[in-house]
């Protein structure tokens, strides 16, 4: 009963079992209900953002990789050789070859480098119109953009102490920030005020004088032939990239070309018909690569991710390196044929060891190659 202001007593309403209300069971259910999907949401939302950091991560790992990857396909593009043809030779011609002052050479590092540099995968040197030189501005031939340089790609594992400055690799510096082992792509860039491939041979005194002839078309030996880019090859040198494991070029030739058997290995050299012994005859493919330019080259690089290589030791990063280095140089990559069958073993290699890597391909066409199939003419 409730009483009025006037003092009339008035029956109190109940509400009835119809009127619309939540019990407090219901009320826990919805609750335990909302709190279960509120958690699925945020665990959904957590698995989420660990994808995207971890997918962000990994391409931020691999974006110095992957610029390097683009800069070397355009340098190697703008690969020149300005072949032509003359007579085989001056004083008794018997026909026309093709012949150049450049060269352009491509194939296993330790093959172009030698053994014992610790160098991985493929090289490749060549000349092209960078314009890069030291010629002062203030120099009546300064600003030139097609000056000739020579240039080239190598991947080494070394240290980092070469590329610091000399304030960093003092004792007290160098005990702060030890140096770093890694595996990183070379980029061989020579000015063309050093270029020395143009060199020429002191001619002995004769009567008639004679003229004094290139050191480079007089190699006969691969010492002489590639001594242009072996000698200044560490001190022309700078990284473009840290945790590249390895470059692989194959060189793409026209299937129309007559009489070319497949490739037994992945040299390819401009000169390689100087390394021949007059004794013996030249190849076809050796006579077909005389001073002419691949029309295109498949590059292929394979980048690791740093994260690895910091959780190493320096004795276990030196003794990983070497087995890398042992697999990508001896055990694979010796035929052509077998280059998709080796980067799936080499893959496998990398995912037993738990190394996150990426692998960058592409073709390029070259753009002063001009491929002629005959051999002679």
């Amino acid at each position: 009963m409730k009483r009025a202001r006037g003092g009339d007593v008035f029956p109190m309403r109940f509400l009835s079992r119809n009127s619309f209300a939540f019990t407090l069971v219901e009320l826990l259910v919805s609750m335990t209900i909302t709190i279960v999907l509120l958690t699925l949401m945020v665990q959904m939302i957590s698995s989420s953002q660990q994808v995207w950091c971890r997918t962000k991560a990994q391409t931020e790992a691999f974006r110095g990789a992957r610029v390097a990857f683009e800069s070397m396909a355009r340098q190697l593009a703008q690969a020149t050789m300005n072949s032509y043809w003359d007579y085989n030779n001056p004083t008794t011609p018997t026909l026309y070859v093709r012949q150049s002052e450049l060269h352009f050479v491509s194939g296993p590092a330790e093959t172009l480098i030698g053994t014992g540099q610790n160098v991985a995968g493929h090289a490749v040197f060549f000349q092209a119109p960078f314009g890069f030189s030291n010629i002062p501005t203030n120099t009546p031939s300064a600003g030139l953009d097609q000056l000739l340089n020579c240039w080239g790609y190598i991947v080494k594992y070394d240290s980092d102490l070469a590329q610091r400055p000399a304030f960093l690799s003092a004792k007290p510096q160098l005990a702060l920030h030890p140096d770093m082992k890694r595996f990183r792509l070379m980029e061989f860039r020579q000015s063309a005020d050093q270029l020395k491939l143009f060199q020429l041979n002191t001619p002995a005194t004769t009567t008639p004088p004679t003229m004094p002839s290139p050191l480079l078309a007089d190699a006969k030996t691969a010492t002489d032939l590639y001594a242009w880019f072996r000698t200044p090859l560490n001190t022309a040198s700078q990284t473009l990239a840290d945790n590249i494991l390895a470059v692989f070029i194959q060189p793409q030739l026209p299937t129309t070309t007559p009489s070319l058997p497949a490739p037994t290995d992945y040299v390819y050299d401009t000169r390689a018909y100087q390394l021949v012994p007059s004794s013996l005859s030249i190849t076809a493919r050796v006579a077909q690569s005389r001073h002419q330019l691949p029309p295109q080259l498949k590059l292929t690089v394979i980048a690791m991710e740093e994260k690895y290589w910091n959780s190493l030791s320096t004795g276990a990063a030196d003794k990983m390196a070497a087995n890398l280095l042992t697999l990508v140089n001896t055990k694979l990559f010796q035929d052509p044929a077998n280059f998709d069958k080796d980067m799936q073993a080499l893959e496998a290699a990398l995912l037993a060891l738990h190394i996150q890597y990426r692998v960058f391909t592409t073709t390029i066409a070259i753009r002063a190659a001009k491929w002629v199939s005959v051999l002679e003419k």
